[in-house]
């Protein structure tokens, strides 16, 4: 065990050695990486969005499909399961009778407009 740790050990310190190799291998990355860092904070707010943007169409193909009247969407909401409830708050989506929107509170900065589904086939 412990001379597979020493190994290991020996090897991250070989790879993290400055070469010039490493010096010339993607200049121009490296000097963008440095003056204007990857910012992945939003990473996991975007993966929601989209897997809560995804359950939202679902959720209207199923209403769509089930042919269920506007009156009775809130409940098929409150029992789609655990799979199609909503990224963040894992509580049914919302759903807006007035405008015909299920929807649920995007997080992300990046897709602002996809955090709701209207049903347009009622008329």
């Amino acid at each position: 065990m412990l001379e597979g740790r020493a190994a290991l050990v020996a090897r991250q310190e070989k790879l993290s050695r400055l070469t010039l190799g490493a010096v010339f291998y993607n200049p121009v990355g490296r000097i963008t990486n440095a003056t204007h860092p990857s910012d992945f904070t939003q990473y996991a707010f975007r993966i929601n969005d989209i897997i809560g943007f995804s359950r939202l169409l679902e959720l209207k193909r199923r209403i769509i499909e089930g042919n269920i009247a506007l009156d009775k969407v809130a409940a098929v909401l409150a029992n789609s399961g655990a799979e199609l409830m909503d990224p963040y708050t894992e509580k049914p989506m919302q759903w807006d009778a007035a405008t015909k929107r299920i929807s649920f509170a995007i997080q992300g900065k990046r897709f602002p407009v996809f955090g709701y589904v209207t049903l347009d086939h009622f008329k």
